[in-house]
């Protein structure tokens, strides 16, 4: 279920490092957008995995959006 779309704002998103596909990582990112959780895992990648200057790349992000999930 996709849930980006969140307006409510005692929900909160969720998703595992793990969901990456690149990571044995069991990190979970948190936030109420979608667009914190993809700060919240973006941030993670590049201070635990050393992701570099770059980020998530946009497949990587769009692969996360799919495993988005309410805590």
């Amino acid at each position: 279920m996709h849930l980006g779309t969140n307006q409510d704002p005692t929900v909160m998103l969720s998703v595992n490092c793990r969901a990456t596909g690149s990571y044995d990582c069991d990190y979970v990112a948190k936030g109420n957008t979608e667009e914190e959780l993809i700060r919240d895992i973006d941030q993670h990648a590049r201070q635990v995995h050393d992701l570099g200057p770059g980020g998530l790349p946009p497949q990587i992000q769009e692969k996360l959006k799919s495993q988005i999930y309410t805590v």
